[in-house]
């Protein structure tokens, strides 16, 4: 122990231990380091000094890298914009016809192509112009798919040339001015013959891609009720379509069996030479193709004069059907099921095997004929427009004296409405506008769906002599053929 004397007063002190380095030779109190040494303290200051300017520089160079980038991927984004909004520009100026609008906004396209991907910008030019054209309505597509862009797109070539050979002049004369390379000049050459080839091509493309679409719909809709093959063509028979009625599907046998109940026990019957007979057939028989047979005797219901000569021909066919059935009951029973309503449904209402209602868009009236594809060629059919009011009733009896009613009838579609409601023709023509001419109404259809129902039910005759409607059998064929031109 070392004695020191302040004051008098005398202190006792634990020996420094002098041979410790000067670095570890600061006082503690508690456990706290309470002094350094000089030359500690200098390097540490320093070491944090020039890590701070080091943060600061590596700071300056991130910040400009992410900014560089982040300019970088602006101008890839706004390009990007760029030829999308071409994209749309070119689908929207061929849905409204502006051929010319379509190729300055092609040419904007392929510009953006070279600079976004340089390797292959057809590839990119075609990828845009699929993707705007996804986008369009069904309606759209129609529209776009009334031309023929193969020579609207050579001619839009030719139209343009001088445009090109004045911007090749140009191009010349830079190049003997020494302000332009002769290699440039060459790439100039090549994209302006690239940008001319690439028209009809990238027309065409547009017109495969609405044409797929427009295949793609009418399948999803139909969903195996009809098949449509790759080029359109349709041929199938099916003896087990289902029928929509109200809120549930049915066979046709049922809709007649149900839509005949429904007149017998809940419509209106009006008294034609003594006998009731309902309102439907009274409205319905002068309008349609029904074919009473008995024996070697036959009727024919359909009103061949005037408005004002239907009422007698009612009475005439109400008196014939008498003496048929044999009873004023059984008269009254078939006149409840013989007439259109019911029947129209069996081609009108018809569901895919997903359950849902397959809404076609008929012929229209004002055609004069319809040409129908199929395995036999081409076949016309005048007045496609007809309708139900086309069909061929048969109505016979048999030997037990039930009464069996068969229909012929060939329904012809122009069209079909997809899920959202939108119509997707088969005529390239658009037949259902109203701006169609009447010399092309009178040409008639180029491309119609034909629907064949065959069938017949057969209504017992001991029933129906006491007011019953009772089914006893029923079978039906739905045939479909066509080759529909999307």
């Amino acid at each position: 122990m070392t004695d020191i004397s302040v004051g008098g007063v005398s202190t006792h002190h634990a020996p420094l231990e002098v041979n410790a380095p000067a670095a570890q030779q600061a006082a503690e109190l508690d456990g706290h380091t309470v002094s350094k040494s000089l030359g500690t303290r200098i390097s540490e200051g320093w070491n944090n000094f020039t890590s701070k300017i080091s943060g600061f520089f590596d700071s300056v160079s991130s910040k400009y890298n992410d900014w560089k980038q982040a300019r970088a991927d602006a101008v890839i984004e706004r390009q990007q914009d760029a030829a999308k909004g071409a994209a749309s520009e070119i689908i929207g100026s061929l849905k409204d016809g502006r051929l010319v609008e379509a190729y300055q906004s092609f040419t904007q396209l392929h510009s953006v192509a070279e600079n976004l991907q340089p390797e292959n910008p057809r590839a990119f030019v075609s990828e845009k112009l699929q993707e705007a054209a996804s986008q369009l309505s069904t309606q759209d597509r129609e529209a776009i798919r009334l031309h023929d862009f193969k020579e609207d797109g050579e001619r839009l070539v030719r139209d343009h040339s001088a445009h090109a050979v004045r911007s090749l002049h140009i191009s010349e004369g830079l190049v003997k001015s020494g302000l332009m390379s002769v290699s440039d000049l060459s790439a100039e050459i090549n994209f302006i013959e690239d940008v001319k080839s690439e028209i009809p091509t990238a027309l065409k493309l547009v017109k495969n891609e609405l044409k797929s679409q427009a295949l793609a719909d009418v399948r999803s809709v139909s969903q195996g009720l009809f098949p449509v093959a790759d080029d359109g063509t349709v041929n199938t028979t099916r003896n087990d379509v289902q029928i929509f009625r109200g809120d549930h599907n049915e066979t046709p046998g049922e809709v007649l069996k149900h839509t005949g109940e429904n007149y017998l026990t809940k419509g209106s019957f009006e008294n034609v030479g003594g006998v009731d007979v309902s309102t439907k057939a009274v409205a319905d028989w002068p309008r349609s193709n029904i074919n009473f047979v008995d024996g070697d005797r036959t009727h024919n219901t359909t009103n061949t004069g005037g408005p004002d000569e239907a009422p007698a021909k009612v009475a005439e066919s109400v008196a014939f059907a008498r003496e048929f059935t044999g009873s004023d009951e059984a008269t009254k029973v078939l006149s409840s099921v013989v007439h259109q309503y019911g029947w129209r449904d069996l081609s009108s209402k018809m569901v895919n095997d997903d359950g849902q209602v397959v809404r076609l868009t008929l012929a229209p009236k004002e055609y004069a004929f319809a040409n129908v594809h199929d395995s036999d060629g081409v076949r016309q059919v005048d007045n496609p427009g007809k309708q139900v009011g086309g069909a061929e009733y048969t109505v016979t009896k048999t030997e037990s004296g039930d009464f069996k009613v068969a229909i012929d009838w060939e329904l012809l579609a122009v069209g079909i409405k997809d899920e959202n409601g939108n119509t997707v023709l088969f005529d390239p023509r658009n037949p259902i506008h109203a701006a169609n001419t009447d010399e092309e109404k009178a040409s008639g259809i180029s491309s119609a769906l034909s629907i064949q129902l065959d069938g017949e039910i057969l209504i017992s005759g001991e029933a129906a002599a006491r007011g019953e409607l009772e089914l006893l059998d029923s079978s039906f064929e739905h045939t479909f053929t066509g080759k529909l031109t999307l």
